[in-house]
């Protein structure tokens, strides 16, 4: 009887040592919803952290401006011929798809004269006419050579606005979407509702150089948020920017090597409800971020630098059906962040991470 006594008592402070704590969690989180916030980010770190490395599914590696790169062919940015002469080595090699991590805003103005040996030309000093004229040569043989490759995307930035307010456009940026458009969703289903306010959007982008554009698969954006500690943990999956729910670069590439895979988008009041590419369903949150299932620390994809592509010094086999992802990783020039992974993590393995998600289906349920 006693002992009875003794199992409904326990069992009571139980009951009421659990009610305090839920109590104090909805206390804190009323107070101070950064905090509990904060503790679930840096206990997503320490999951991240703990699982270790495992091995990506081999279908995406990096082709990289790296400093052995940098060291053989010169300072960065090179002439755009130099980009030409990489994606005709991609054509050669094979892959299945690529996606270039970077932007190419600005006519290239730069004096090539390795392209000027190579046509037999002798190689003079550039004067402002000859200038724009390799400019244009620069550019055209890019363009040329991703046309001729055809299952090239390329990146574009977004400006988005944080709080719904009017803000300053960034120079460069425009507020009117110029031909070809980016690429976005191929269905978006809407709420009776209207658009939910939950749905990032932005204010203006900045298009590439109609040549490349043009030449181009499709431009997406290779935006990606920071939590409030600046830490990358996610995709954007999803920016209405005027009429268009525009789709990352990410799952451009995705779609393209799933034989042109249908992308969709479902919204609700309370946001975004469901984003697809196929028959896969991505786990976003209501702002549309998608966690980020990183395989291990930075270089756990292969990474290939590109003077070895271009003086073909790779194995011919080492690219064939892949979807290659063009970015920067060397020290210098600035693409690195930091990740639950460690810092000085290169931006373009974050996409990478995330494409490989994609593809073997390995998520993490949004937080």
């Amino acid at each position: 009887m006693a002992e009875g006594r003794n199992k409904n008592t326990v069992a009571l402070r139980t009951l009421q040592i659990g009610a305090a704590i839920v109590a104090a969690l909805f206390f804190i989180n009323g107070r101070y919803p950064a905090l509990l916030r904060t503790a679930e980010l840096k206990a997503f770190d320490l999951r991240m952290y703990a699982q270790g490395t495992h091995k990506p599914s081999g279908a995406v590696v990096i082709v990289s401006v790296d400093d052995k790169s940098i060291a053989d062919l010169g300072r960065w940015p090179w002439p755009r011929s130099v980009l030409a002469r990489l994606t005709q080595a991609l054509k050669s090699y094979h892959v299945a798809v690529v996606g270039f991590d970077m932007a190419f805003s600005e006519r290239d103005y730069s004096y090539d004269p390795g392209r000027e040996k190579t046509a037999g030309a002798t190689a003079i000093a550039a004067t402002p006419a000859t200038a724009v004229d390799s400019a244009v040569s620069n550019d055209d043989a890019f363009a040329d050579a991703i046309s001729a490759q055809g299952a090239t995307f390329i990146g574009y930035p977004l400006q988005v606005t944080t709080d719904g307010s009017g803000e300053a456009i960034t120079p460069g940026f425009v507020t009117k979407i110029a031909p070809p458009a980016p690429l976005a969703y191929g269905e978006v289903r809407l709420p009776e509702r209207g658009f939910p306010p939950a749905v990032p959007e932005a204010v203006a982008y900045l298009p590439n150089l109609p040549v490349i554009n043009t030449a181009a698969r499709g431009a997406g954006y290779f935006d990606t948020p920071t939590d409030a500690d600046a830490v990358f943990r996610s995709e954007m999956m999803v920016i209405r920017f005027g009429k268009l729910y525009c789709e990352p670069l990410i799952l451009a590439v995705v779609s393209a090597y799933e034989d042109g895979a249908p992308t969709s988008v479902t919204l609700a009041d309370y946001g975004i409800a469901r984003v697809s590419v196929g028959p896969v369903a991505l786990p976003v949150d209501e702002q549309g971020r998608m966690l980020v299932n990183f395989r291990g620390p930075a270089h756990t994809f292969p990474y290939y630098s590109i003077s070895d592509l271009i003086a073909h010094r790779v194995p011919a086999d080492a690219l064939a059906n892949k979807i290659v992802l063009v970015g920067a990783s060397a020290m210098g020039v600035g693409d690195r962040w930091s990740t639950p992974m460690g810092a000085n993590f290169p931006g373009v393995e974050i996409h990478a991470n995330a494409i490989d998600n994609i593809l073997t289906g390995d998520f993490i349920p949004a937080l």
